[in-house]
């Protein structure tokens, strides 16, 4: 049904021609072009990029839909972002929260989407900690 829309908006713009000082052709052909982007974003984010899903798992996960993801990272990460900033190596803090979400019942549902969840370290300098 969208895909028939969609088609038709475009045929609309394509049948539209534009002549000198006419304002309003290009006007409803940007209109239509916009409509049919928008609906197929709306599909795409929606539909094979499972936007739901992914924002459900960042409320979970960031937003402390439950806590007990949380209490486990903050339990076990402590001792580890104590240490000097230059000494703490991504793997281990991966394998730490790994670790944490293995243990948490929150995101069993969502296994796909947990295996998008990264560490990345940036640089710090000497004095710097965790």
């Amino acid at each position: 049904m969208a895909k028939a829309s969609s088609l038709a908006l475009l045929a609309a713009a394509q049948a539209t021609t534009l002549e000198y000082g006419n304002t309003t052709s290009p006007t409803a052909v940007v209109e239509s072009c916009s409509a049919l982007t928008d609906a197929r974003l709306v599909h795409l984010m929606l539909g094979p990029y499972r936007l739901k899903s992914h924002l459900r798992v960042l409320k979970k996960f960031l937003l402390h839909g439950q806590g007990d993801l949380m209490l486990t990272l903050i339990e076990v990460l402590g001792p580890e972002l104590d240490k000097k900033a230059t000494v703490i190596y991504r793997h281990n803090v991966m394998g730490i929260v790994e670790g944490a979400i293995k243990t948490s019942a929150i995101l069993q549902d969502e296994a796909e989407d947990v295996a998008r969840i990264g560490v990345k370290i940036f640089g710090g300098s000497e004095s710097d900690t965790g």
